[in-house]
């Protein structure tokens, strides 16, 4: 059908004299999203003419031909998007995603059903069924299980969840998955902290730019991909390009040879397993490659990939549609040959998809792609102009690669946006290095409307990051983990890394301790909810980490615990202060009270904070005057507090070396235990003890 199917089309061809080469009729085909069999359309050749006048012998036996459109759409499978999930007991409720994939077309439904295993009805879990509908165009669908805390150490406890009655869909795999709900009470991994075992001696010797999940059959087999600036991982030769084991080991199966000869920024893993990179490079395994390149799952060049001439400048961003193609990011102005500033979409054998043309594409650099489930696509960078329009840093193009003029961001972005997170809902997050969305401060993080405007009620009165987001990822709870180049976030210390809840407020759930040294530039999230990080670090909460780390995820509560960051400091006769750090390890999330540095009496801050009096004796080096009150609010796991030294003129050889110790005050007969939170007052010479309040 006419506008459905295919556009109408007509011309005229010419031949000239002695010519003999066959001339080509192009007509555009239609994606219509509907499983609707074989189509047919006739071609006509009519209006013979030489040198102008008709002449009807010039006509062959074939004039007319029919062109027949092979059905491409399909209903597709729909399974869990995970092999098993886990959630915190006291989380109150978990979404549980299933996907769409092999097909979008039509609409499509299925029920699903949380059910017992060893978990009960009623005190470990609310059991819930129903059905999930599929538009079409949708990728995924959510169901929300309500999960409930008895107060017992009882053990982790299972729930089957189950997927079953397709309609217009065949079922994937997996569509019988486990949840674990994890018990608080027995179970201690503190969420933030390193995972010990993840290759605690595992070495990368450059920075790590992407991480993804292996994938076989579309499921995560606990193995990771990795790509950066390296040349070495765990001693051995690596150019670029790795995957480890589930312990952090290197998987030696996967040989990628000399690798590629140049950086590595960009990476996704398709579903069959294989790898696709993307960076600076132009050879890879000494085969020319110009900024893209495909390897199979053992490491080696996949040849039936074959971008031609590539790129003409570097790739920063790939993407993988339902379908398996593959939109590409970057600085580039052509991609084989063709006109693709910026922005173009391969077939899975590495062509250029002619149905997908942005046009005058982005006139800068194309950091960050992220497809919608509709189909359309979402590109950020350091650009201001898509396809001759004035757009700042964000745009959606529609499925055909044109600019989506209902996306309205306004003024847009005042400098580059590098990430994008799509949530399920349709909101769009968007992290950079900007300060201003559309006239309104947003420091680095965003978060806008399926229409382009201002989500206001996300970080609402909120400071964000005092530096770059480089990268953003969705939890099945709905927690958003941002990382970057920050050092405090809304007020908070977060050294490169933290956790945001839905509406944007810091998560005290989760510790991070002192952070990443160096930036952050890549995170996944493991289905057992391990988040693994790659950047330029070298630690992580002071513990060596060169450029890899996975930390455990989940959730903490409760008070938590203070302490000195070491034990021992050491400070120059003649330094003007020396630095002490004190460090809150566990949980982070109680109210406070501080005892003010005028006397003993008791201020409750709203909203609670905890702190940390620090105060000196009049033997030690330091000045009798130096007292300060360090706060450690909600979420923060770090404070520093300077100790003004006294002139070398006052000082006694007695007064070269203090022990220094913290201690907590008393809670005040009037305040509620409740209220007392954690505070903790630290004095020179004292001796060393230390407990929550």
């Amino acid at each position: 059908m006419p506008g459905v199917d295919y556009l109408d089309t007509n011309g005229l061809l010419s031949w000239n004299d002695g010519e003999t080469t066959p001339k080509t009729i192009t007509i555009p085909l239609l994606l219509d999203f509907v499983v609707d069999g074989l189509k047919t359309v006739t071609v006509q050749l009519s209006d013979p003419r030489i040198g102008g006048v008709p002449n009807a012998t010039l006509l062959g036996l074939r004039t007319n031909a029919s062109l027949s459109i092979l059905d491409s759409d399909s209903y597709g499978t729909v399974a869990f998007n995970q092999a098993f999930y886990q959630v915190d007991e006291a989380a109150g409720s978990v979404s549980i995603t299933v996907a769409r994939s092999g097909g979008v077309a039509g609409p499509v439904s299925v029920n699903y059903a949380a059910s017992p295993d060893t978990a009960i009805p009623g005190v470990d879990f609310v059991p819930v069924s129903g059905m999930l509908t599929f538009q079409p165009g949708e990728v995924s669908q959510s169901f929300s299980v309500p999960i409930l805390d008895d107060g017992q150490a009882a053990g982790n406890k299972g729930v089957t969840l189950t997927l079953s009655n397709p309609i217009n869909v065949s079922l994937g795999v997996p569509s019988q998955v486990t949840l674990t709900i994890i018990d608080r009470e027995s179970f201690n991994e503190p969420a933030g902290s390193l995972d010990p075992s993840f290759n605690p001696n595992g070495k990368v010797n450059g920075p790590v730019f992407s991480v993804a999940l292996q994938l076989a059959n579309g499921v995560s087999d606990g193995r990771l991909v990795m790509v950066g600036d390296f040349t070495q991982v765990n001693q051995v030769t690596r150019n670029r390009l790795a995957r480890l084991m589930t312990n952090g080991t290197l998987d030696v199966s996967f040989d990628p040879g000399i690798g590629p000869n140049d950086s590595v920024r960009a990476l996704a893993v398709q579903q069959d397993g294989k790898v696709l990179i993307g960076g600076f490079f132009s050879q890879v395994l000494s085969t020319n490659r110009n900024s893209i390149a495909r390897l199979n799952i053992d490491g080696t060049m996949d040849i039936s990939f074959n971008p031609g001439a590539g790129a003409d400048n570097p790739v920063y961003a790939l993407a993988l549609q339902p379908d398996q193609k593959v939109l590409v990011g970057g600085s580039f102005s052509t991609f084989s040959g063709l006109s693709r500033p910026g922005i173009v979409r391969l077939n899975t054998n590495g062509m250029v998809d002619a149905s997908f043309n942005p046009g005058g594409g982005a006139n800068g650099t194309v950091f960050a792609v992220a497809p919608q489930s509709d189909g359309k696509v979402l590109i950020g960078g350091d650009f201001t102009v898509v396809a001759g329009t004035p757009i700042n840093r964000l745009a959606r193009l529609n499925r055909d690669g044109s600019l989506d003029t209902s996306f309205n961001t306004g003024s847009g972005f005042d400098a580059a946006v590098r990430a994008i997170l799509v949530q399920p809902d349709g909101r769009i997050v968007a992290g950079g290095s900007f300060n201003n969305f559309n006239g309104t401060a947003q420091a680095s993080l965003a978060r806008l409307n399926a229409d382009g405007t201002l989500d206001i009620g996300f970080l609402a009165g909120l400071s964000g990051a005092d530096n770059a987001v480089y990268a953003l990822a969705q939890q099945v709870d709905g927690k958003l983990l941002v990382a970057g180049d920050f050092r405090t976030f809304n007020g908070v210390t977060r050294n490169r890394l933290t956790r945001l809840n839905s509406d944007g407020t810091t998560d005290p759930s989760i510790n991070f301790g002192d952070g990443a040294n160096s930036f952050v530039a890549t995170l996944v999230i493991q289905p057992d909810r391990k988040i693994v990080l790659g950047g330029g670090f070298t630690t992580y909460d002071d513990q060596p980490r060169e450029h890899i780390a996975r930390i455990h995820g989940g959730a903490i509560a409760g008070p938590g615990a203070l302490e000195f960051s070491q034990a021992v400091f050491t400070v120059e006769e003649n330094a003007t202060n020396a630095l002490i750090s004190v460090r809150r390890r566990g949980g982070m999330e109680v109210g406070a009270s501080v005892i003010a540095p005028s006397g003993p009496s008791v201020r409750r801050m709203m909203p609670p904070p905890s702190y940390f009096r620090v105060a000196s004796l009049p033997e030690t080096v330091f000045s009798t005057s130096a007292r300060a009150v360090c706060g450690s609010g909600p979420g923060a796991g770090y404070c520093r507090v300077n100790f003004p030294r006294l002139p070398a003129s006052m000082l006694t050889p007695s007064s070269t070396s203090r022990n220094a110790a913290c201690s907590a005050p008393p809670t005040p007969p009037a305040a509620r235990a409740s209220d007392a939170g954690v505070s903790a007052s630290a004095r020179n010479g004292a001796p060393a003890s230390m407990r929550p309040a």
